[in-house]
């Protein structure tokens, strides 16, 4: 009896400790490399639609505890740029990635919270003081105007300079950059989100707003990667240089909904 007791005493404590999940409400990706022919995994909140991605077919493999879901993306060898729940992922199958080049392009973290509130519990006299002085000093102090806010056609410009400007990139790299800082400009620029969309939604809605030849060059911007990818490298230097023209012609002053 003793003996039984003992074993299962051992059993219980030699469990082992799975590796902590990320939190059921963030989108992730397994691995942002994976082999030629394998499928990226990408996991969502719960009631999550599924990601998009040009070029890739995702479907639903698994769902946790939590009802979040896992998704399964499978396509052609390539670079591509996932949107799922709000979030940009940057993934690549069967090519060697940008191995986080690309990172000064991200948006920035969100602040971290706030710890002077821990202080004001503990000092409420003084801070009570502190806010009185505060708001006298700011009743009687001259206000200067705020800073005009950047045009976003120049935050663009100064975003695509910095790329281009960068010689240890790769032209799949730049390709992926360029389209990544246009769909920004969109996004700044009109109503709706085009970082969330395929390139055929987006040349869609701009069909209405371009001429024939503007959406052409739109189109060879947003589909940058996959004409330098099939694209000769003695072809490189040429694709750039129509890029840069493209992208002069259509990142011009606009306002949001125009």
């Amino acid at each position: 009896m003793h003996t039984r007791l003992a074993l299962v005493v051992l059993l219980a404590g030699c469990e082992p400790e799975l590796p902590p999940a990320p939190a059921a409400a963030s989108v992730w990706v397994e691995e942002a490399a994976v082999a030629s022919g394998a499928g990226v995994r990408v996991h969502t909140p719960a009631g999550a639609e599924a990601p998009v991605a040009e070029g890739l077919s995702f479907e639903q493999v698994a769902t946790d505890e939590l009802g979040a879901p896992t998704w399964l993306g499978t396509g052609e060898d390539g670079s591509y740029i996932i949107a799922a729940g709000g979030t940009t992922l940057y993934v690549d199958i069967g090519v060697k990635g940008p191995g986080g080049k690309m990172a000064d392009l991200q948006a920035p973290p969100p602040a971290p919270e706030p710890w002077w509130p821990i202080l004001l519990a503990g000092a409420v006299g003084g801070a009570v003081i502190a806010a009185l002085t505060l708001a006298a000093w700011r009743r009687y102090r001259p206000v200067p105007p705020s800073a005009p806010t950047e045009p976003s056609d120049r935050v663009a410009r100064r975003e695509w300079a910095a790329v281009r400007a960068r010689a240890e990139l790769s032209p799949e790299e730049m390709a992926v950059a360029l389209s990544t800082v246009y769909r920004r400009y969109l996004d700044a620029t009109h109503s709706w989100q085009a970082t969330s969309r395929t390139t055929r939604e987006i040349l869609d809605n701009l069909a209405d707003e371009l001429l024939a030849a503007d959406l052409e060059r739109a189109a060879r911007l947003l589909r940058a990667m996959d004409l330098i990818k099939f694209a000769g490298r003695e072809a490189h230097a040429e694709l750039f240089i129509t890029f840069d023209q493209d992208f002069d012609a259509l990142v011009r002053p606009r306002v949001l909904g125009a």
